[in-house]
């Protein structure tokens, strides 16, 4: 491929595609526009195939007309030979007619001939890039599926790498300082948590203790019948 064609292929993919960045031709952006310019060239040739085959159709045609002339003169020359006296005059210009039709006939069996080779031949040109295009296609899918997948793949490594510094010990922060900072925070909290509950509960009393007991022993005595 030149180095126009190589210029070109990349001028469509980025204008087919904006987001894909093809750095060189061996990138999923131009796959992409081979895929596309494969799919024109298919349905062009499809096109081709139907325009050739109709043109076998038609010559076909037209050579059924100039056989259908040929019986009908010949039908008529034999009819004027077979009165009596023969009427030559008609007859041979009967026989004109079947000459000039004959002639027309061979040389439009030559034309048939050709015109079937190339129809044929576009059904091969279209069968052939019909396969092409379905592997491309395929193998587009394949590599998109990969791509996508790598991708993933490389930003989770990028991640886990951004993860893996954030936390090493050269790192500004330090997890596990940190945590020592914040259980320290939690051994003060809690001190002062529990020497405060022991301020505000009041002392212990047993003469009201002695009472509550005795007022729980009542709850529990049979009701008279």
């Amino acid at each position: 491929m030149g180095i126009f064609a190589r210029v070109q292929t990349l001028v469509k993919a980025h204008a087919n595609d904006l987001v894909d960045k093809a750095i060189d031709m061996n990138s999923i952006p131009v796959l992409r526009q081979y895929g596309r310019d494969l799919e024109d060239a298919l349905d062009k040739t499809k096109h081709e195939a139907a325009v050739a085959a109709a043109h076998v159709t038609t010559l076909n045609g037209q050579a059924m007309g100039l056989q259908d002339d040929i019986d009908s003169n010949t039908a008529r020359g034999k009819a004027f030979m077979a009165k009596t006296p023969p009427d030559t005059a008609n007859a041979t210009i009967c026989a004109g007619h079947v000459h000039d039709s004959q002639a027309q006939l061979e040389d439009l069996k030559k034309q048939i001939e050709a015109a079937k080779a190339n129809s044929a031949a576009m059904d091969s040109a279209k069968d052939k890039l019909q396969i092409k295009y379905q592997q491309t296609v395929s193998q587009l899918r394949i590599l998109e599926s990969r791509d996508s997948q790598t991708r993933a793949k490389e930003q989770s490594t990028a991640a886990l790498k951004s993860v893996e510094s954030t936390t090493s010990g050269s790192s500004s922060v330090n997890i596990d300082n940190l945590s020592e900072k914040i259980n320290a925070r939690g051994d003060v909290a809690d001190e002062e948590f529990n020497r405060t509950i022991a301020e505000v509960t009041p002392p212990p009393d047993p003469l009201r203790d002695e009472a509550v007991n005795s007022i729980l022993e009542s709850f529990q005595e049979k009701q008279p019948a």
